[in-house]
């Protein structure tokens, strides 16, 4: 079982057990930007699995600023961070990790 807040690897089809569900990656593919533009972004779709049944969210490396992607699982709310993850401690300023290809976090934001 892995923990939130820790960088857990991730690969396509493979499962990683978490406190509140499960999550796979079930595809990663590449989409056009839009207005016909050169670029292409990600879009990786995961399943989330458990007690509440089966949920799909989409993770894309969008347009612009690279974001978590919010979803909410069995009333409780989370992020899938993937890119960049901004770490700070109590007195501390922010600090940014950069997340290798196929690694990620999950974090809970609430209860």
């Amino acid at each position: 079982m892995y923990s939130y807040n820790t960088i857990v690897n991730y690969n396509l089809n493979e499962e990683l057990v978490f406190e509140d569900f499960s999550l796979t990656l079930i595809q990663d593919r590449s989409v056009p930007g839009p207005n016909n533009a050169k670029w292409q972004m990600n879009a990786l779709h995961f399943k989330i699995s458990g007690k509440s049944g089966i949920k799909t969210i989409i993770w894309s490396s969008g347009t612009g600023r690279i974001k978590p992607t919010k979803f909410t699982y069995n009333e409780k709310e989370f992020l899938l961070i993937l890119k960049t993850l901004v770490t700070t401690k109590p007195g501390e300023s922010f600090s940014y990790i950069e997340l290798q290809k196929n690694e990620l976090v999950i974090q809970k934001t609430s209860k």
